[in-house]
């Protein structure tokens, strides 16, 4: 195929030639730059998606942060309220915590 495609190319008149020549070139051309597009898409897709995934630990982390400290808090209340001599029960009802979470503060 190749050979019959060179064979008949070769006896293209002058003009075809040149017209052969610029599709080719207009042909290369665009596809350089759909090549560069494509591939300044991925770098592009890859850096969001690392930012994207920065972000969202943050987030994360700071929710998760947050609600430790919330935890942590209440588990400081019942042991103070311990210390007080509070019903485990009253304790229970004040902080949220289980009787199984508030016997490990004891």
């Amino acid at each position: 195929e190749k050979l019959f495609e060179t064979a008949e190319i070769a006896r293209f008149t002058p003009e075809q030639v040149n017209s052969y020549e610029d599709s080719l070139k207009h042909y290369r051309d665009m596809k350089n730059s759909l090549d560069t597009a494509r591939d300044e898409g991925k770098i592009e897709g890859k850096i969001e998606g690392k930012i994207e995934g920065k972000i969202e630990g943050r987030i994360e982390g700071k929710i998760e942060g947050r609600i430790e400290g919330r935890i942590e808090g209440r588990k400081e209340v019942a042991r103070n309220l311990l210390r007080n001599g509070v019903s485990i029960d009253l304790i229970m009802q004040s902080t949220g915590l289980t009787q199984a979470e508030i016997r490990e503060l004891e």
